[in-house]
């Protein structure tokens, strides 16, 4: 299952992560990472994300200032972070 942040249009929010390292759950390796919108600053450094096969880090839905720094993820570069081509959705777990 993603991170899910999605902030409110007028007061966004700053997500930061210094330092973690995450596996992702067997049945959900093929998932981003974080889904994302409306926040002022998402900031990653240091993050480590081990048994991922999902095509991006980060989905958003909004075009919001993201900083990466230091990342060891089984994505390519360029693939880090995806804009979302869907409507956002969320569900209750």
């Amino acid at each position: 299952m993603p991170l899910t942040a999605y902030g409110d249009a007028e007061d966004k929010i700053d997500i930061a992560f210094k330092n973690v390292s995450i596996s992702m759950r067997d049945g959900f390796t093929d998932v981003p990472l974080f889904h994302v919108g409306n926040f002022k600053k998402l900031s990653l450094c240091g993050l480590t994300v081990k048994n991922s096969t999902a095509p991006c880090l980060i989905r958003t839905w909004t075009d919001d200032n993201v900083e990466l720094s230091n990342i060891d993820a089984p994505v390519k570069e360029e693939d880090l972070i995806k804009k979302a081509d869907t409507a956002f959705t969320a569900r209750p777990i």
